[in-house]
Parts: C-alpha cells; structure tokens; sequence
C-alpha cells in the first residue's frame, strides 16, 4: 500500500486505543467464588452463561462508589469498571457479556498494568479477522473500532470529515474520531458493510494499478525498438 502498511500494527493499537505494548487466558476457577474474592459480590446464577458474566449486572451492582467507602470497596468497583472497560476490547458478538478470565489478572492492579494489552487485543482481532473470511460468518466481533479507526486515518476516500484533528487532552489518538459523527450502528452487525469498503478499496487500488501499467508499457515498447 502507499501508506507502507498492508494491516493493522501494534503500534496502530497503541496509538489508537492507548493499550499496553502479552496477556493470556489466565486459569478459571469456580466464577462464584472468583467474583466473591475479587468483586466483593456473587452474581445470582442468572447471569451466569459459561464463562461470561452479564456486564448490566455490573452495571446495577458497581454504580456510584458508596459515601466514605473503604479502600477495599474502591478496589472492587475499580476491578469492575476495569472489567467493563475489557469488554468493549474484548467483547462476545452479543456486547452484553465480559469473559471472566479476565478478572483474575485484575488481582493485583499494579501488575496488571504492566500486560501487554494492546498484543491480546491485536491478537484477538486477527483472528475474528480470519473467522470473517468464511463466507458463512454472519457476525463478528473484537475491537472493531479499532479496525474503523485504522481504515479512516489510512483510507481518507472513506473516512467521515472531522472538525477537530487534534485529540482531547490525555486521550488516545482515536478520541478524536469521536467528533467526527455519531455511530448509531453497532459494527458487529454491519459485516456486509465492512466487506463493502474492503471491496471498494481492491477496486480502486486494482483500477490505480492497471493505469501505471497502461503507461508503463508503451514507454517499455519505445525502448525496444
């Protein structure tokens, strides 16, 4: 490509979303009691589907940080909001749901900042990636917002206009995207949308490069005679 790239890097995760520069799934125990040690609560079995826990339930249980809270009450509801934070990196196709092998790395919260978030997540994204090359796949999910981040700054023929270039202060560089337009579509449900674009930039990188050969080769056929 023009641009020198041919797919999303580490570096564009970093730049973009502001992830670390490797997390791994971490060893399960029972979800009851994980969420007992770590979040101070036990969701009811409800909301509960495998590994994966509904994020209104803690939206409901971690709103506001009680008046005069211990620093224990802190720790929990940071683990929760950090864990809400996850799920939108990380998500299900359904948006609703945060896989729970998270939260044990969220034991310790200094170490956790040392993860290197930003290659999970860039791995995770590659391979819905690669599930979205079945023709059969309806749906996706992962970070896509970082994939629509990356097409716009790379693909201005398809990017919206934005009115202010520069990011809010202390934000990653794909906070400025959110001035450009409000998204009401949630992208895992515009599949068919995404591998338009895709198609559109084939197309006119294909069209781009059949114009440099129809120049090139009368030039070529001069130098022979």
């Amino acid at each position: 490509m023009p641009i020198g790239e041919c797919t999303i890097t580490l570096q564009d995760v970093s730049i973009i979303s502001a992830c670390g520069t490797w997390v791994s799934e971490s060893n399960v125990t029972p979800i009851a009691e994980v969420c007992e040690t770590l979040l101070g609560a036990r969701p009811p079995p409800e909301m509960i589907r495998g590994h994966t826990l509904k994020l209104s339930w803690l939206v409901d249980e971690f709103g506001d940080i009680p008046h005069q809270a211990d620093d224990l009450t802190v720790l929990w509801h940071a683990r929760a909001f950090i864990l809400r934070l996850i799920s939108s990196i990380f998500p299900d196709k359904t948006n609703s749901r945060v896989n729970l092998m998270f939260l044990p790395l969220l034991e310790d919260l200094r170490e956790a900042g040392t993860y290197s978030w930003g290659g999970a997540c860039l791995a995770f994204l590659y391979r819905e990636l690669c599930r979205v090359a079945v023709t059969e796949t309806k749906e996706i999910s992962g970070p896509l917002f970082i994939l629509q981040i990356w097409a716009w700054e790379r693909f201005k023929i398809i990017s919206p206009s934005i009115r202010d270039p520069s990011a809010p202060h202390d934000a990653p560089l794909g906070a400025r995207w959110s001035r450009a337009r409000q998204i009401t579509e949630v992208t895992t449900h515009v599949l068919p949308q995404i591998r338009s674009l895709g198609n559109h930039i084939v197309r006119n990188y294909l069209m781009s490069c059949q114009t440099c050969v129809s120049k090139v080769v009368p030039v070529g056929r001069q130098w022979c005679h």
